[in-house]
Formats: C-alpha cells, sequence, structure tokens
C-alpha cells in the first residue's frame, strides 16, 4: 500500500498572529504520520519559534496532492497570491520553492558552468575505494545486467582495444 501524500500546509502562531505556508513532499510523507512536522524554514524567526514554543503553533492541513511538484507548484501559488513575502505576519521570506528541484531544470549557461567546473577533476584513491565498496557485493537484477550490456555495445574493450560485437569477426586481429 502505497500511503505517499506529498501535501500543503498552513502553521498559525497563536501568541503573535503570524502565519507560515509550507509543503512537505519527502519520500513516504503522509499528512497523519508528520503531525508534529512544523516546517523546515530558511526564516531564522521561525526557526525559533518551532524550538523554543512548538505548543503555540497550530497546523491546518491546505491540500493532500498527487505528486510532489503538483505540492511545491500549489504552494508557490498560494504564496504568490497571498504575497508572503511582502505581508508583515508572514514568517515567509520567499515565494519560490528554494528547497527543491522538482519540476524545474537547469539554464544552459549553468549547465554550461557545471560541466567546465568537473572537467578534470580527479578523484582521491581514498574517494574512489569508498564508491567501490559501496557497491562491491550488491547483486544486479536482471534487468540491470541488461541494461548494462547494452550499454556497452559498440564501445571499446580497453584504451586501443577492438570494438565490442556480438560475435566475433574473421577481421578481428588475433
Amino acid at each position: 500500500m502505497n500511503d505517499y501524500k506529498p501535501y500543503v500546509y498552513h502553521v498559525h502562531d497563536t501568541v503573535t498572529g503570524m502565519w507560515y505556508l509550507g509543503s512537505k513532499t519527502a519520500k513516504g510523507c503522509n499528512p497523519e504520520n508528520t503531525k508534529d512536522y512544523l516546517g523546515s524554514p530558511k526564516d531564522n524567526a521561525y526557526k525559533q519559534v518551532i524550538k523554543t514554543r512548538p505548543e503555540t503553533l497550530v497546523k491546518t492541513i491546505v491540500a493532500v496532492c498527487q505528486t510532489a511538484e503538483d505540492a511545491l507548484k500549489f504552494e508557490e501559488r498560494l504564496l504568490r497570491e497571498l504575497k508572503a513575502n511582502k505581508d508583515p505576519m508572514s514568517y515567509n521570506r520567499n515565494i519560490t520553492n528554494w528547497k527543491s528541484g522538482v519540476g524545474r531544470s537547469h539554464s544552459d549557461v549553468a549547465k554550461a558552468k557545471m560541466s567546465a567546473k568537473g572537467k578534470g577533476r580527479q578523484q582521491s584513491a581514498e574517494h574512489i575505494a569508498k564508491r567501490l565498496a559501496s557497491i562491491i557485493g550488491k547483486p544486479r537484477s536482471p534487468e540491470t545486467k541488461a541494461k548494462i550490456s547494452a550499454a556497452q555495445v559498440g564501445k571499446r574493450l580497453g584504451p586501443r582495444g577492438p570494438y565490442k560485437r556480438s560475435k566475433p569477426s574473421m577481421d578481428d586481429p588475433q
């Protein structure tokens, strides 16, 4: 049974009258099993309230969504409509979903910068050893093996080796 239900929620501070609007999209989230979740805001004032007096905050579920993308889009739409970043009674200072890349893509300029930064980067021997240790001994499913096999067709077997073929050719040097 899949109980994943991303949702949008509203929190009312009963002491100050201020409010916070957020969404919960984490894997396995559900309004019933995250009753104590009051948000993970960037705003330091609201963080302090969550730490010091969570009992004064009243959480209300605004909407339960089908996907994380739906929840994030709905949250952003509400924040824009309410002009939360300009409302002095709102803890929300940002009306865009800074916390997730769901439904968004990098610009070509940003992709080029990331590509340039990663080119020529050498991984340390320690890092390579840790990566190898994390996968050694884990069995691969037949589907995964088939995908790996299909991806290798037509690739060179070594730095100067012959191209991989399904059957040996008479032209291949021995």
